[in-house]
């Protein structure tokens, strides 16, 4: 359910804003490669050497934690699609996220909130747009877009897919759940309380010339 949703956010916010010399940090398997490839001149692919997911498509390996090893101004965008919650110094990563945009340069990130532990020991974060509005502010970016995602029925089918045995009826109950909240009545039941129970949030910022 819920990466069902985040997909289509992606894809929209990359075709939109993806340009110039892309970063990909946390790049695991380059899932979006496809997508934002034809919008962009050059892509570098950074992870930490220690993730879970076999990467043959890495540029360099880095603690996330620690720093990026690119130079001030280096790109001018960068992609951070559900990394962010397995970052144990998050300040310290978006400060370096700041540093390696160019002016005007964009960064494209997504977070769950409302979502189960996973990929741990290494799952250490849930950020309302609250917190991510403040990791924009300390670092010079300005918000252009911020988009709460899902809503208190998709959560709730979501928990519910997950604590089901995977088989056919798992596999029924998400079709199931997939079509009705896309219908009216589901869309307006997630709408309705969207802001209070969001399944992730999506943000497009840009770096500003100077802080204000």
């Amino acid at each position: 359910m819920v990466a069902q949703n985040a997909i289509g956010h992606y894809v929209e916010l990359m075709q939109k804003h993806a340009r110039g010399r892309l970063l990909d940090l946390g790049c695991a398997t380059v899932p979006y490669y496809m997508v934002y490839k034809d919008f962009v001149e050059e892509i570098i692919c950074i992870d930490w050497d220690n993730s879970l997911h076999q990467n043959i498509h890495l540029d360099h390996t880095t603690d996330l934690n620690i720093n990026i090893p690119l130079m001030d101004g280096a790109v001018d965008t960068v992609i951070l699609t559900d990394v962010l919650e397995h970052i144990s110094e998050p300040y310290t990563l978006t400060s370096e996220i700041s540093r390696v945009l160019s002016v005007n340069g964009k960064l494209i990130l997504g977070v769950p909130f409302m979502y189960w532990l996973h990929e741990e020991p290494y799952d250490f974060h849930r950020y309302t747009k609250n917190q991510l509005k403040v990791f924009c502010d300390k670092n010079n970016l300005e918000i252009l877009t911020l988009i709460e995602s899902g809503g208190p029925l998709t959560v709730i089918f979501d928990i519910i897919i997950k604590n089901l045995p995977w088989g056919s009826m798992a596999h029924q109950f998400q079709r199931l759940a997939i079509w009705f909240t896309n219908t009216k009545l589901g869309k307006r039941i997630d709408n309705r309380n969207k802001s209070k129970f969001p399944s992730g949030y999506f943000l497009v910022a840009q770096k500003r010339s100077s802080f204000k």
